[in-house]
Order: C-alpha cells, then structure tokens, then sequence
C-alpha cells in the first residue's frame, strides 16, 4: 500500500487501466468511459468475460470504515448490473461474464469474501443475460494478483518502488551480538579494512537495513522482492567468484570494485522499478550480507 500514498481515485483508475490492459492485451480489453453518461458500473471488461471496478479507499479509514466502504461500492457497482442490463449486454456483445472484480490497493480483511459470495448469490438469481450462472465469481483483488503486468506498470508510469531506510534499533545490535553473522562481519573487517572497528559498524549498521528493506519489501511488493533476491543470489556468487577463482586480495580495494560491479547490475535491472535511494541501498546492501552471511574464510597476508 504504501507505493500508492499519493494516489486519488483518478490515479489509481488510469494504474489499473494500465495494469489490466497489459494483463490481457490490447485485443481482449475494452475501456468504458465514464464521461458520456456513466460507465455503468464497469471501468473495463475483457473477451474473456471479466469486468472490472476500480476503488481507492482512504488510506485514513479503520478497519470497519474499510469494509464498510468496500461493501456498499460492491452493493452498488452489482445493482447497476441490473439497472442497466440492456445497455452492458450491448457493449459486452455476446461475451459472457464469470468474474466481476474489484480492483483495490489492499486485501485487509478475509471477511470481504463471505460478502463477495454472498454478492455472487444474489447476481446470480437476477438471472442476467450476460452473466455466466454457472461459473460467476465475485472477487476483490489487488495489482500484485497480476505481477508481470504490475511490473509494467510500474515501468510505464515512470514511477518507482520506494521503502523508506529504517535506522537499526538499538536492541537489533543487541540481538545481533555474537551470533554467527556477528562474527563473521567482525572477523573479515580485521582483515579488508585498516580501520576495522569502524568498517565492522558500518557493514552491521547496513547489514540491519538491509535485513529490513528486504523484509518490507516481502510484505508489500513480493514479485520485485524476489527478483531482487535473485539478483542478490547472482551478485552474490560474483563476489565468492572474484576470490577464489580471479584471487582478488579482500580489502578495501576489492569492496570498492565490487560496489561498482553491483551499481553496474542494479542500474540494469532496477533502474526504472525502485527509487534511488533504494538502488543505492543495495549496492553496499549485498555486500554487507555476502560479509555477514558468507562462512568462507579470508586469508590475511
């Protein structure tokens, strides 16, 4: 939710628009303008049979404020099936439709979806020309229900991902203290850097940072969450790869090369997806867990 703060409705129509019309292609999707006497109900459908609402709730709103408001936009928008029957029966053309669904920024709470079938019900036995009775769905579902297409978007708004750098806590450094990856972070900087107490806060303080990013990104964008642990995966092996086989000294030398290879691969892969300072996050980011995490013994000649 929180790539979508600065939103209002009308965003966030045209990101589903963009969202939707990529999932589905430019042949099977069709647009409903709701300038010449309302859409109906219907922001777009597809060939396929599946049309589509838009909602942008408050960010401000309780969890009962959410549903409530969820609720009747799914009342509503479903009434307006009925009422206007003739008319959608004539834009849709024959297309029979098993799914109407309802684009948010958020799912947050699992009660909605008593309250979609229970909407299912009821649309059914009104018995419409166009609805498919035997397979109609009612549903809620959110950009991340389409990841290519979510990417593209992303990409096609000239926007980007950005999770805010948390500072570690206190209690993260306690937590860290001798454990295995403390070690490891204290026993390599003995060994790449002149000042290594210095060099050890350092690759901790953005070892913890690291560890959270990741975490929020797992939590509200899990597709560019795994690609970037993909890429970490990668980068990762370069670095193991630059020791022990191209027999680069692990000093401070070798960190500025490596931050300069993962820049190079981060630009390439991230550039139009996460924020700046998210893409200069990771950069020391996989270092400090390569640091942290890799249990290969450093040489000190």
């Amino acid at each position: 939710m929180s790539y979508f703060l600065d939103y209002d409705g009308n965003q966030w129509e045209k990101f589903c628009e963009i969202v939707i019309r990529s999932h589905y292609t430019q042949r099977y999707f069709t647009n409903v303008p709701a300038d010449d006497q309302g859409d109906c109900g219907i922001e777009f459908f597809t060939a396929e049979g599946s049309i589509f609402q838009c909602y942008f709730p408050d960010i401000k709103f309780s969890m009962a404020e959410f549903k409530d408001h969820v609720q009747t936009k799914i009342r509503n928008d479903l009434k307006k099936l009925s009422t206007y029957e003739e008319k959608i029966a004539s834009w849709l053309d024959g297309v029979k439709v098993h799914q109407w669904v309802l684009l948010v920024p958020e799912k947050r709470s699992k009660e909605l979806i008593t309250y979609c079938n229970k909407y299912k019900k009821i649309t059914v036995e009104k018995n419409l020309a166009f609805i498919d009775k035997d397979n109609f769905q009612v549903k809620i579902e959110t950009p991340h229900s389409y990841p290519e297409a979510f990417k593209y978007a992303l990409k096609y708004q000239d926007s980007s991902i950005h999770v805010p750098i948390k500072t570690p806590e206190h209690s993260d450094f306690i937590n860290l203290q001798e454990t295995k990856l403390d070690q490891n972070i204290l026993r390599k900087s003995n060994i790449i850097s002149p000042t290594p107490d210095k060099f050890a806060k350092n690759m901790t303080t953005k070892y913890l940072s690291m560890l959270s990013f990741l975490d929020e990104l797992r939590t509200n964008y899990p597709d560019t969450y795994y690609q970037v642990e993909e890429c970490g995966r990668v980068l990762l092996e370069k670095m193991h790869d630059l020791v022990d086989i191209e027999g680069l000294n692990p000093d401070i030398d070798f960190i500025k090369t490596v931050k300069l290879q993962n820049e190079q691969e981060i630009q390439l892969t991230f550039n139009e997806i996460l924020s700046r300072t998210n893409l200069s996050q990771l950069s020391y980011g996989y270092i400090s867990k390569w640091i942290a995490e890799c249990n290969m013994d450093f040489i000190n000649e």
